[in-house]
């Protein structure tokens, strides 16, 4: 249970002169990624010349530390025990994913300056790193080892009723509950059952154990958890449970067995209002200490500040300017969007006060503003909900390919104008284009002292693709109608725009009948993915295969590895190439007739013989 602002703070910052004694020795070389041994033993010995976390890691430019690395393909979800040992030095072993970003690490988890990783991940391709935490470098072995998840049966609770349980060894493990964590702690889960909204309060009492309380909701997530909040070493989790399932996970902060006592106590939720508010209006109202609370109002939250929720409606796009103000406590306000997703937040909107404000630009629609009082504030308060319209940002043609000059002026058109919801005040400029057949496109865009930043988006705003450096950049657009945002956060002035345009390389299908197979081998030879779909994927290879349907149907796409050399990365797209559906291994959509394409590429890198099956609940495979 550790997180990476751990990782920063004691991997980095302590260890400084240390980091940078290596930096010394960087050396331009080729860095290695070999197959992780999920089942076996490395010997290995870090060097100075070795690559640095850094050269696979690129948004962790401070990790300059030597490592030597693995790739890890995790096929099917499993619990992985990756150990790294050593007598010459300090090691530390972590685990990034795909994207470069760190899931999880361990230092000295498994005795003495040892570390282990004990883990349950999903599936995806991943980065295995053998470093050292501090000191010299040395020799090392490591282990993996990896073993089906095992099944966490859940006791029933009774409420207001004290359980007496017991931690022990062979209970379910943590990972076998929770994935992309590493933990060694076991556990005991209890089921949670309700059909309305209620108050939770559960107490984990230990003299054996280090207590550790978490909440798993229906969508199997984490929603809250706790350590010591119940005094000494005791948990204590309170918070709002929505109707429905949940699990209840008793275990332990660090490694142990012993006897705890558990006590789940319920109450009602306190009724919350919401009070309308029209655009132009102020009005006041007040937080009571019997009042609505926020956790009231809000599933899977713990926290107890007296709130208030006021609901207001737009007919069109407008610029907002929402605020709260009290004499009596610090307001904090905070705006939903229709679909419950917080759109903005604010606390302390100026200098020398405690009030807020929160000014953005919305499309029509409905809206909730919520008041808080930090540090359980109540009092009386203000809410005043001003529009005014956005500016009116000429919409200028852009022949695609083609070029232009303009010039950003904040007097003329902002950020906000244009794009919602948005707080951004920074100058921008809007152009409109359209692509007929599918494009790949190309900005080059260059500034008067400054590089703008290129948005393409569609019509209603939604952000389709960024070109934010100055060097060449492709994306694919389908056929449509779209926006391109010329923007730049602190400068402003002249620029010129270049779009060049090409068509996708040629990608041959091969037909194939629902309820049939086929085999193939992914090489560099073949199509690459981004020829085909409209993401910014990277260089994979893809082979392209063609069915058609003359009745409604659910297909399944099914790809096998034939050796287990890569991870199948599967598509299938419709007639104007727009994916209807994307999975690892193994995809199903319910498709109506038509002409459909199948996409077999790779997670990541990777490639090989694989064999696709393609079959349908009309047509199986035979």
């Amino acid at each position: 249970m550790q997180n990476i602002g751990f990782l920063i703070c004691c991997f980095i910052v302590k260890p400084l002169a240390f980091l940078l004694f290596f930096a010394s020795f960087a050396t331009a070389q080729t860095c290695r990624t070999p197959d992780f041994p999920s089942t076996g033993t490395v010997d290995g010995a870090l060097q100075r010349t070795d690559c640095f976390i850094s050269d696979y890691l690129k948004d962790y430019p401070d990790l300059r530390v030597p490592a030597h690395v693995w790739k890890l393909i995790v096929k099917k979800t499993a619990v992985y025990k990756i150990r790294l040992a050593s007598v010459t030095m300090d090691p530390f072993v972590l685990i990034a994913d795909s994207t470069g970003t760190i899931v999880d690490y361990d230092d000295d988890g498994a005795g003495g300056t040892d570390s282990e990783l004990l883990i349950q991940i999903t599936p995806g391709e991943y980065t295995v790193f053998a470093t050292v935490a501090y000191g010299a470098l040395g020799s090392y072995k490591l282990t993996g080892e990896s073993s089906p998840v095992r099944q966490c049966r859940p006791q029933s609770l009774t409420m207001s009723v004290d359980v007496d349980g017991e931690i022990t060894a062979s209970d379910c493990r943590y990972a076998d509950l929770i994935p992309m964590i590493s933990s060694h702690s076991t556990l005991d889960t209890y089921s949670l059952e309700s059909n309305q909204p209620f108050i939770m309060t559960a107490r984990m009492d230990s003299t054996g154990v280090d207590s550790f309380l978490g909440i798993i909701g229906g969508d199997g997530k984490v929603v809250q958890f706790d350590d010591n909040s119940g005094g000494g070493k005791n948990a204590r989790l309170r918070l709002s449970v929505p109707a429905g399932t949940s699990v209840i996970y008793a275990t332990t902060t660090v490694p142990g067995a012993g006897f705890y006592k558990l006590r789940v106590d319920s109450e009602d939720r306190r009724t919350c209002e919401i009070k309308p508010i029209n655009p132009g209006n102020t009005t006041q109202g007040q937080l009571d200490r019997d009042g609505c609370r926020y956790l009231d109002a809000f599933s899977g939250s713990k926290d107890e500040s007296r709130t208030a929720r006021y609901k207001f409606e737009l007919r069109q796009t407008v610029l907002v300017r929402l605020g709260v103000s009290s004499t009596e406590f610090d307001p904090y306000l905070t705006l939903f969007g229709s679909d419950g997703k917080v759109i903005g937040e604010n606390d302390n909107a100026d200098r020398g006060t405690t009030n807020s404000a929160v000014n953005i630009s919305l499309a029509a629609g409905t809206y909730t503003a919520v008041v808080r009082g930090n540090r359980s504030g109540v009092g009386i308060f203000e809410v005043s909900l001003g529009t005014e319209n956005t500016k009116t940002c000429e919409l200028t043609a852009l022949a695609m390919p083609g070029a232009t000059n303009g010039t950003l002026n904040a007097s003329q058109c902002r950020y906000l104008d244009v794009t919602t919801p948005s707080a951004s005040t920074f100058a921008a400029q809007i152009y409109k284009f359209t692509i007929e057949t599918p494009t790949f496109v190309t900005i080059n865009a260059t500034g008067t002292g400054y590089t703008p930043i290129i948005d393409i988006q569609s019509p209603t705003g939604k952000l389709v693709s960024s070109f934010r450096t100055a060097s060449k950049q492709e994306q694919l657009l389908l056929p449509g109608e779209y926006r391109l945002v010329v923007w730049n956060r602190t400068s402003v002035g002249n620029f010129a725009i270049v779009a060049e345009t090409r068509e996708p390389a040629s990608c041959p299908a091969l037909e194939i009948a629902v309820g049939a197979s086929a085999t193939g081998t992914l090489n560099g030879l073949d199509c690459m993915l981004r020829e085909l779909v409209a993401l910014p994927s990277p260089q994979f290879p893809a082979d392209v295969y063609t069915f058609q349907l003359t009745e409604p149907d659910t297909i399944t796409a099914t790809v096998v590895a034939t050796k287990d050399e890569f991870l199948p990365d599967v598509y299938i797209l419709d007639a104007d190439n727009k994916i209807v559906a994307t999975a690892l291994d193994s995809v199903k959509a319910e498709l109506k007739p038509g002409t459909y394409r199948v996409v077999v590429s790779t997670w990541f890198t990777g490639g090989g013989d694989y064999k696709l099956t393609v079959a349908g609940a009309v047509r199986p495979t035979q």
